[in-house]
C-alpha cells in the first residue's frame, strides 16, 4: 500500500486518499484489461437484433493458449506475454480474424443478465447432437471468490439451420442446455451465412444465477468459451473467449473473469484497437502532426527531437450530455534519451485544437489528464501523473526519475520499489474513470488515485485529444487499444471530502430529479458504525464526524459512506485518507480571556539602547539568534550584574518585563512617518511608529521585537 502526504502545517491537518496498490496483470490468463469488468445497466430485447445495445462496448478479449494442447493463433504479447484471439485443437486450424473471431458485450437489469455474442466466421458446423461439440456458445458462473464453477450453460444453431433465421427456445434445430445448476434463460441466435457471421442474445434471469434478484454491486466469476468447428475439421477443434479455460479443459473457477454490476446506464461508447491496415482507423479519428498509424498501433511521437503530435476523436454521442465516463487504452512511453522528454497527455473539452501546446500539459479548459515526464526545475513536481478540471489541479502524483521531488514524495509500488512513468520494453494499461464526482486512475498495474473526491462538471458532446511532444531531449509515445464509455448521471456526487486529525466532513449534492434520502445517511468509521451529524439544504447533503481526541499523525483511516437516493438505489463509498503531520497548540499559548473579541497582533517590543550600554547602540547585531536573547531578557549589564530594563516599557523600571499592545496591522518603522518599503500612505498603508519607540531612553536603536497573531479557533484542525 503507497501513500502520500504532501502537506502539513502548524496547527493543521492535510489529507491524503488512501491508494490502495494491486496488480492488473491476470494470474489466470486472461488480458489484463479485461481480467475484471463492471457490466452496465440497460435494457436489451433478446431478439437477435443487436441495434438496442447501441452505447455498449463490444470487447474482443485474448486469453493465454498456455495448454500443451492448443496452440495460440492471433497472438499479440503484453507485457511480455502472449495473448491469443484463438486457440486451434485437435487438428483445428484458424486461418485469420475472417475465420473465427468473437466480440462480447454484458448489460443488465432487473429482468436479468443479458450477454451479447457475435462471432465472425468462415464456416458454421454444428452437426453433432452437444451444444459443445461444435459452433456455439458455453458459459460458466462461479461464486464471487472464483473458486466454485456453480452453473454452466450451452447454446447453439445446429446444422440444417436458415440462413438469417431467429431461433429461439423450444425453436427445432437449436440445442439450449443447463449442464449445471437449473436456472430459466432464453437466447436468440441468427446465422447470416451471406455476412459470415453468426450473432447470439441471451437473456440469463436471476435464479440462473442462483441469486433471488439482481442489485448494484453484486459480482460473480463469468466465463465464456466460444468454440468453432468447419465442414472438414467438425466438432470442437478451437476456440475463442472470454476465460475460456474457466470452461475447457476441466472446469476450473481461478479461470473466471470477475463482473460487478454497476448502477450506471450507458449513453455512448467508443473503441477503436487500430488493428486495421496502415491508416484504416475509426472516421472519427483525426491525426496531425508526427503522429501516424502503423503496425497496428497508433504512434503519436516517435523517439527523435522536435516531435509533436495529436490524435482527436470527434464527438460520438451526439452531444450527449454527461458528467461520468470510463477512458481506457494501451500507453507506451519509453526508448528515448537517457533523461527523456516530454510527456502525453488527454485533454476532453469541446472545440480542442488537433494539437497541445506544450503536449503535455494538454489543451481546453475542461479536463486534462497529464503525464509529464520533465521536471523543469523551480518548484516543477515532474515525472507526475497530473488531473485538472477548469484549469485546476484535482490531483497530483510524482514519480521516480531526474527530479527535485523528494524521494518519499515519489509513487512506489507495494514493495517500496519506485515506479517510472517510462519503461523501454513494457506498455503500460491506463484505465481512467470518473464515476459519481471520485476519480479513479490505474497505471501500470497500480492504482495512482482511488475514489479521489474532483471537482467534474457536465460534458456536452466534447472531442478527444491525445497528444504528445519531445523537445531536446525525447521518448517514443504511442497508443493503443482504445475504449471511452459514457454513462448517464448515476444520481447524487460526492463533492467534497476532508478528513484530518479531528474527525472528517463529506458534503453530497443531489442531482437533477434524484436526491439523497437523509434518513439514510451511515457512516462506518474504521470498521465500526459512528453517530455523525447530518444535514440537507439548497440539495446539498453534509456530514461531519468529530473525535474528542485527535488521531496520530500519518495513521490511516476509512469511512465507508452509504445512503439510499429517492429512486431506491444504495451507495456504498469507501473514503479514505491519511492524517497528515501536524502539531497541537499548547495550553499555555491560549490569550488572556480580556483579549477574546480582538484582531490583530500582540507587539511585544524591547529595546536595549545606548542609554544602558554606555556604548553600543544595538547589542542583538541584527542576528535572528540574538534577537530572541534580547527578547528572552538575557543581555545583563556587566556593571549590575543584572539584567538589562527594556525601555519600550514605559514602567520597566524593576526586572526585565513587556509593555503588550495590539496592532491591527504590522507596518512598521523607527523613523515614521518616514516612509520605507511598499507599504505608503499613496495605498493607504501609512506607517507607523513601533510601539513603545522611542523609549523612555530617547532612542529608535537597539529594538528587537515579536509579533504574535491573534487566532480565534474552534475545536478542530487548520491548514495554515
Amino acid at each position: 500500500m503507497t501513500k502520500t502526504t504532501r502537506r502539513g502545517g502548524v496547527f493543521a491537518s492535510a489529507i491524503a486518499l488512501l491508494a490502495c496498490v494491486f496488480t492488473l496483470h491476470a494470474q489466470n490468463g486472461i488480458e489484463p484489461r479485461y481480467e475484471k469488468y463492471n457490466a452496465d445497466r440497460k435494457s436489451i430485447e433478446v431478439d437477435g437484433d443487436l441495434s438496442d445495445w447501441a452505447g455498449v462496448t463490444f470487447i474482443e478479449p485474448r486469453f493465454e493458449a498456455s495448454d500443451g494442447r492448443e496452440t495460440g493463433k492471433g497472438n499479440k504479447e503484453i507485457d511480455g506475454t502472449e495473448y491469443s484471439t484463438f486457440a486451434e485443437f485437435a487438428g483445428g486450424t484458424w486461418s485469420g480474424p475472417d475465420d473465427h473471431t468473437t466480440s462480447i458485450a454484458v448489460a443488465w437489469d432487473h429482468q436479468g443478465l443479458y450477454l451479447g455474442i457475435v462471432v465472425t466466421d468462415d464456416e458454421h458446423e454444428h452437426a453433432a447432437g452437444n451444444a459443445w461439440n461444435g459452433d456455439g456458445v458455453q458459459m460458466g458462473l462461479t461464486d464471487p471468490e472464483r473458486e466454485t464453477v456453480t452453473h454452466l450453460y450451452n447454446y447453439c444453431i445446429r446444422d440444417g439451420y436458415e440462413s438469417g433465421k431467429v431461433y429461439k427456445n423450444g425453436d427445432a434445430g437449436i440445442i439450449a442446455d443447463k449442464e449445471r445448476g437449473p436456472g430459466n434463460y432464453s437466447v436468440a441466435m441468427v446465422r447470416d451465412d451471406a455476412a459470415k457471421t453468426t450473432t447470439y442474445e441471451a437473456l440469463f434471469a436471476p435464479d440462473s444465477f442462483g441469486f433471488e434478484q439482481f442489485e448494484i454491486g453484486q459480482q460473480f466469476g463469468f466465463g465464456v468459451c466460444v468454440n468453432d468447428g468447419d465442414a472438414d475439421t467438425p466438432g470442437q477443434k478451437g476456440w475463442s473467449g472470454w476465460g475460456p479455460h474457466m470452461i475447457v479443459f476441466g472446469k476450473t473457477a481461478p479461470d473466471a473473469a470477475l463482473v460487478t454490476l454497476t448502477g450506471l446506464e450507458v449513453i455512448s461508447s467508443f473503441s477503436e484497437d487500430f488493428n486495421g491496415e496502415d491508416d484504416e482507423y475509426s472516421e472519427l479519428i483525426t491525426i496531425e502532426g508526427t503522429a501516424v498509424h502503423t503496425e497496428g498501433e497508433l504512434r503519436i511521437t516517435e523517439a527523435a527531437n522536435s516531435q509533436n503530435g495529436g490524435v482527436l476523436v470527434e464527438d460520438f454521442s451526439d452531444g450527449a450530455a454527461f458528467n461520468n465516463f470510463e477512458l481506457s487504452f494501451r500507453l507506451f512511453m519509453g526508448n528515448g534519451t537517457a533523461r527523456p522528454a516530454d510527456g502525453f497527455s488527454v485533454s476532453i473539452d469541446n472545440d480542442l485544437p488537433n494539437l497541445a501546446n506544450p503536449a503535455e500539459e494538454g489543451a481546453g479548459n475542461g479536463m486534462k489528464i497529464c503525464f509529464d515526464a520533465w521536471d523543469s526545475g523551480g518548484g516543477d513536481l515532474a515525472p507526475q501523473i497530473e488531473v485538472f478540471y477548469g484549469g485546476e489541479s484535482q490531483a497530483m502524483q510524482s514519480f521516480t526519475g531526474t527530479t527535485d521531488v523528494p524521494e518519499e514524495d515519489r509513487f512506489a509500488d507495494e514493495d517500496g520499489n519506485l515506479v517510472t512513468l517510462w519503461d523501454n520494453d513494457e506498455w503500460a494499461d491506463v484505465k481512467i474513470s470518473v464515476i459519481d464526482g471520485l476519480l479513479n486512475l490505474d497505471f501500470r498495474g497500480h492504482s495512482i488515485f482511488a475514489d479521489k473526491v474532483i471537482s467534474s462538471g457536465v460534458f456536452e458532446g466534447p472531442s478527444w485529444l491525445f497528444a504528445a511532444r519531445t523537445g531536446g531531449a525525447n521518448q517514443a509515445h504511442y497508443i493503443d487499444d482504445l475504449n471511452i464509455t459514457l454513462y448517464s448521471a448515476g444520481g447524487p456526487l460526492v463533492t467534497s471530502f476532508n478528513g484530518g486529525p479531528g474527525g472528517f466532513d463529506v458534503s453530497i449534492a443531489d442531482a437533477e430529479g434524484n436526491g439523497v434520502d437523509l434518513d439514510s445517511v451511515a457512516v462506518n468509521f474504521d470498521g465500526e458504525a459512528v453517530e455523525v451529524v447530518k444535514s440537507k439544504t439548497d440539495g446539498v447533503t453534509s456530514v461531519k464526524y468529530s473525535l474528542d481526541a485527535p488521531l496520530a499523525a500519518g495513521s490511516d483511516h476509512t469511512a465507508e459512506l452509504s445512503f439510499s437516493d429517492e429512486k431506491g438505489n444504495l451507495k456504498t463509498l469507501p473514503l479514505s485518507f491519511t492524517v497528515g503531520n501536524y502539531v497541537t497548540i499548547d495550553p499555555s499559548a491560549i490569550a488572556d480571556s480580556s483579549l477574546k473579541g480582538e484582531s490583530g497582533f500582540i507587539a511585544n517590543i524591547t529595546q536595549i539602547s545606548t542609554e544602558q550600554t554606555g556604548g553600543a547602540n544595538n547589542l542583538n547585531g541584527n542576528q535572528i539568534v540574538n534577537a530572541e536573547k534580547q527578547i528572552n531578557g538575557e543581555y545583563i549589564d556587566p556593571i549590575t550584574e543584572e539584567a538589562f530594563l527594556n525601555e519600550a516599557d514605559p514602567d520597566a523600571f524593576e526586572g526585565w518585563s513587556y509593555f503588550p499592545v495590539i496592532v491591527e496591522m504590522v507596518n512598521q518603522n523607527q523613523d515614521a512617518p518616514g516612509e520605507v518599503g511598499n507599504f505608503r500612505a499613496s495605498n493607504d498603508r501609512e506607517d507607523e511608529e513601533i510601539p513603545g519607540i522611542p523609549g523612555w531612553g530617547g532612542s529608535t536603536d537597539g529594538i528587537a521585537g515579536e509579533y504574535i497573531a491573534l487566532l480565534d479557533l474552534e475545536k478542530g484542525s487548520y491548514t495554515l
